[in-house]
């Protein structure tokens, strides 16, 4: 099934739009966590470019919030993750991601 996403990346907290694509995406991980009244968490998808990563926040009233990432580099993903004001609820499913993604490489830098 083939869906149009807009494809978003962050840099120092800002979202910039890119483009929208058409992407086949296959969900391989999800995770979410309790924060506050809030629900915070991953998806990651396999495309065929590689990997996309969606950050979700439900607010307490349900209103949904997503932000796309694709997964170029490490560095970019991390400064992603170092940037969340949920960084301390997330962190274990950044590093899910992360070696889901680079495999041995990402153990080295938790």
């Amino acid at each position: 099934m083939s869906k149009i996403v807009t494809i978003v990346c962050a840099e120092r907290a800002a979202i910039i739009l890119i483009r929208r694509v058409r992407v086949m995406k296959n969900l391989i991980f999800e995770r979410s966590v309790g924060a506050s009244a809030e629900r915070v968490g991953m998806r990651l998808y396999q495309v065929t470019s590689g990997f996309i990563a969606e950050r979700f926040l439900v607010q307490g009233d349900q209103t949904t919030l997503v932000q796309v990432l694709p997964m170029s580099t490490r560095s970019e993903f991390d400064g992603f993750a170092l940037a969340d004001p949920h960084y301390s609820a997330m962190r274990m499913i950044y590093g899910e991601v992360r070696r889901l993604v680079w495999g041995n490489e990402a153990a080295h830098a938790e």
